[in-house]
């Protein structure tokens, strides 16, 4: 993992984090807080460190200029049919830190500074992966069947919008730059439109629609015989009977 001054991390096996420079390899430094296997770490801005280890602790680690640590979390919860999850830390875009307990259970949020309590929301399902979306929104998957993909706003503290991929089991999910969601799942790759809302959704579908339906159409489907004004805005008055 690569930091903000160029340096990098990696775990170790005897439970410390070894910083070093490809520049200079030989002014290493190595972390020690930790009691058990580092599983998980993410990168924060001013040259911060956050690592998750299997004895339950999250640290926030401050590299400016010498190392100093503090405990941000003591995760006592019981892995639930999961393994630890290397991607248990994640980054949102607009600063805050997220972790997904060793349960799978419950998500942790905490601001930019990373200094203040988390909020701390209970899910339904297992987590096993969480990734960050382009818009600050978590998208979450569980590891039993039939599978979801739950799409988490943080302001709300729960999903807003849920993905069921049937039964076939999810193999990537990853988050693309133009805010769609990559899934791979039963030999398929499908790049899904996520919506920051409803309405946002329902303007997209106008969007798509070839045509409005006929005022024949609209009988026949028990809809009120008066077209919706956006038909004329957006230009898709049926071309057959559209005077009528």
């Amino acid at each position: 993992m690569v930091l903000a001054d160029g340096r990098e991390a990696s775990p170790l096996e005897n439970n410390g984090i070894l910083i070093w420079d490809p520049a200079d390899p030989l002014q290493a430094v190595v972390l020690k807080g930790h009691d058990a296997l580092v599983y998980s770490m993410v990168a924060l801005q001013g040259n911060r460190l956050v690592s998750a280890a299997l004895d339950g602790t999250v640290r926030l680690w401050d590299l400016r200029p010498t190392a100093t640590s503090t405990v941000l979390a003591n995760d006592h919860s019981l892995p639930l049919m999961r393994k630890p999850d290397p991607t248990a830390l994640i980054a949102i875009a607009d600063g805050r830190l997220a972790y997904v307990s060793k349960s799978g259970l419950q998500i942790s949020i905490w601001g930019p500074d990373v200094d203040n309590q988390p909020t701390v929301f209970g899910s339904d399902w297992i987590i096993q992966r969480a990734i960050a979306l382009a818009d600050g929104r978590l998208a979450t998957i569980e590891p039993l069947l039939p599978t979801h993909v739950q799409i988490w706003d943080l302001a709300l503290g729960t999903p807003v919008a849920i993905i069921k991929l049937f039964e076939q089991v999810a193999e990537k999910l990853e988050a693309l730059p133009d805010g769609r969601l990559l899934l791979a799942s039963g030999g398929r790759l499908e790049a899904w439109d996520i919506f920051p809302a409803g309405q946002a959704l329902i303007d997209k579908a106008k969007e798509l629609v070839p045509r409005c339906l006929t005022p024949k159409e609209r009988a026949a489907l028990h809809l009120p015989e008066a077209q919706p004004e956006w038909c004329r805005a957006l230009k898709k008055w049926p071309t057959n009977g559209a005077a009528n």
